[in-house]
């Protein structure tokens, strides 16, 4: 833990180091075909997000322990549901994760690469204008990925009172079974350790709510405010047409661009209202 406490500080001081570096060379890239708003919007759209991801990393440094205790925390009571083996069973959504991570691995490549192929001399503006949706994208999907862990528990524990509910209604509506053939201190059991688990698994909810909260506002904000960026420019190769494939992966790119900042968001807000709902 340590070591990656010292990455992290280390990599805001270089990152802060060469923000004064990198910034200005936004106007030096910018052609002269482009808008004075667009440039402008670049501009801060930049050291916006220079300063966001800043925020990321010195919240992840100084809330280090609460993240080690929500770690804990699941691990614990995860050890304490193995006694319920026969009732209780951790489901999993890896198809669900495959496919939003695939997805967003995929979106990032295409964009790179597209970088690489249209923009001359990208490098420059690499740190003020693709570094802070690199690390922004990659806290959501961090968020999402434990929210979808909390979510499969909830629904594990929400199962196993299902079955213990559906074990008392057959001890009364079938008559070969009688109510002393089931152990009533047994059921009592099971059911005290599922509310225990609930309980610690709201608890959980909340820590993980109040670590991803102060962080989550200006990154979805950000993100929010780079959509619109993206849209306008997105319009810019189709009423300007210029022809040529140039324009096209142009078009590609700002699509790409696009599809990458609005799919954490939706993941996000779907998984914390599956969540609720569990």
């Amino acid at each position: 833990c340590f070591p990656s406490l010292l990455y992290t500080c280390a990599l805001m001081v270089i990152i802060f180091g060469t923000t004064f570096i990198t910034v200005p060379l936004i106007h030096s890239h910018v052609t002269n075909e482009d808008a004075e708003f667009l440039t402008t919007f670049q501009l801060v759209k930049g050291v916006f997000g220079i300063i966001v991801m800043l925020v990321i990393w010195l919240c992840v440094v100084l809330r280090y322990k609460l993240a080690v205790k929500i770690l804990n925390k699941m691990v614990d009571i995860d050890n304490e549901m193995s006694v319920l083996q026969d009732l209780y069973y951790l489901e999993t959504s890896k198809r669900r994760i495959s496919i939003l991570f695939a997805a967003n691995y995929i979106l990032w490549i295409m964009i790179i690469v597209i970088e690489l192929t249209t923009t001359e001399e990208s490098w420059g503006i690499w740190i003020p204008l693709m570094l802070p949706d690199i690390i922004m994208n990659g806290y959501i999907m961090q968020y999402i990925l434990i929210l979808i862990m909390m979510e499969n528990r909830f629904m594990s524990v929400n199962h196993s009172f299902i079955m213990i509910s559906k074990s008392r209604i057959e001890a009364f509506l079938h008559s070969d079974i009688r109510p002393t053939d089931i152990s009533e201190r047994m059921i009592l059991n099971n059911f005290i350790i599922l509310k225990r688990a609930h309980s610690i698994f709201c608890e959980i909810c909340r820590d993980i709510s109040d670590y991803y909260a102060f962080p989550i506002l200006p990154t979805i904000a950000f993100q929010c405010g780079a959509i619109i960026y993206n849209c306008y420019n997105l319009l810019v190769p189709v009423v300007v047409h210029n022809g040529g494939e140039h324009t096209l992966l142009q078009i590609t790119k700002m699509i790409c661009w696009v599809l990458m900042e609005i799919l954490p968001i939706l993941a996000l807000s779907v998984c914390v209202t599956r969540v609720l709902n569990e």
